[in-house]
């Protein structure tokens, strides 16, 4: 089994980060975790939601990424990408911090890099 930690229990669904995305979450709270508490705050206050009813409560919070991968955003920018596993279990890839509208494409290699070493460890 691949080496996750437990990120939230919700009602709906698990959320678990692979490796990079615990320290992803680590970095992004390290470097703006004082300058935009308000933002991280807001991403996980819709992560917690999305885990506990499945829905948020506009479309521009969520998007489909495509390939199976889905990002949570907030208006400052804050991204969480992750992919749905069996077992009602939301896998993390990683956070960051965007800084422009189209997914870049070194996030969709993370993503993928981060699924395939997921599904080779099963």
């Amino acid at each position: 089994m691949p080496e996750l930690e437990e990120f939230y229990v919700g009602e709906r669904f698990t959320v678990l980060l692979t490796r990079d995305g615990k320290t992803s979450w680590e970095e992004l709270v390290k470097t703006y975790g004082q300058t935009n508490k308000k933002g991280i705050a807001a991403l996980l206050v819709r992560i917690r939601k999305y885990a506990d009813k499945g829905v948020l409560h506009t479309p521009d919070q969520l998007n489909n990424e495509g390939d199976g991968f889905w990002a949570i955003k907030t208006k400052c920018g804050f991204r969480f990408y992750w992919w749905f596993d069996a077992g009602q279990k939301m896998i993390g890839s990683h956070f960051i911090l965007k800084k422009r509208q189209k997914l870049a494409p070194a996030d969709s290699r993370r993503m993928h890099a981060n699924r395939s070493k997921y599904d080779a460890d099963k």
